[in-house]
């Protein structure tokens, strides 16, 4: 999925990353040991958007991509599951059948669609509302 990076040697603690992150605690301000105001991301409410790297006039964010590794984990035969983004029929212009099925040839054994995750949240409430 990725990482967002923070540099904080270059973060000056303007907070313009956190007032446009949409989920409030994945940035989170704090002082430093030296005291200076920087902003720690965590990683487990990090949704990966990147609406923080805009924000930052610093260059203080940046977003370092996990491709390798799943290609290397992918080769090492590791038990993977692929989640697919609508985007991929653009992305691959008429082939993404192919795109799909080269993973599964790899070993991918299961592959959603990301909407997947929409339809168990409508479940759920509809369930919640029962």
């Amino acid at each position: 999925m990725g990482t967002i990076v923070l540099d904080s040697e270059k973060c000056v603690g303007c907070n313009a990353c956190v007032r446009e992150c949409p989920i409030m605690d994945a940035n989170v301000a704090a002082t430093d040991a030296a005291g200076k105001l920087v902003i720690h991301i965590d990683d487990n409410k990090c949704i990966k958007c990147g609406a923080c790297i805009k924000a930052c006039s610093h260059q203080a964010r940046s977003f370092e991509d996990d491709i390798d590794a799943f290609m290397r984990d992918l080769k090492a035969g590791k038990e993977l599951i692929l989640i697919a983004a609508p985007s991929i029929k653009i992305s691959f212009d008429g082939n993404w059948r192919h795109a799909l099925q080269w993973f599964r040839n790899q070993g991918i054994k299961k592959i959603y669609d990301v909407s997947f995750g929409a339809d168990i949240c409508t479940w759920a409430h509809v369930r919640y509302v029962q």
